[in-house]
């Protein structure tokens, strides 16, 4: 089984957790019913691209997990300071933030992978998802 980590629904790493006892944080992220809304974050270091025989042909970069956050987006907005119980402005402020830095880091993500990678279509919608 390998974890594939998606961005905007085009897969972008091989996530592997740098410590064994670290695949139940995986399995966690794993959503009964995915969102558009879910937000999965993965915090490591950036290694080589995988050989297609690591998982089912992917040919994508490793990524060593360090941690990984899940959330959805509006838990995450109320999160802010200033936006949980703050005034709708603030919180309108937030979410615009937020759909900015999301943006941008997913455009700057596909940019990358175009330059090394032939896309592959996501197969589901989750960020995170097992690969069998």
């Amino acid at each position: 089984m390998c974890w594939v980590l998606t961005v905007n629904g085009l897969e972008c790493y091989l996530v592997h957790p740098r410590d064994s006892a670290d695949f139940g944080r995986l399995v966690e992220t794993i959503r009964p019913e995915p969102s558009p809304l879910d937000i999965d974050v993965v915090i490591g270091l950036r290694g080589p691209v995988a050989p297609p025989e690591a998982c089912k042909g992917l040919m994508l970069p490793l990524v060593a997990m360090e941690q990984v956050y899940s959330f959805d987006r509006d838990a995450l907005i109320e999160a802010l300071p200033g936006s949980g119980k703050g005034s709708k402005k603030e919180k309108a402020a937030s979410e615009e933030v937020l759909d900015r830095i999301l943006d941008r880091s997913a455009r700057l993500e596909a940019e990358a992978l175009a330059l090394r990678l032939q896309p592959v279509v996501a197969q589901h919608e989750g960020d995170i998802r097992a690969v069998r």
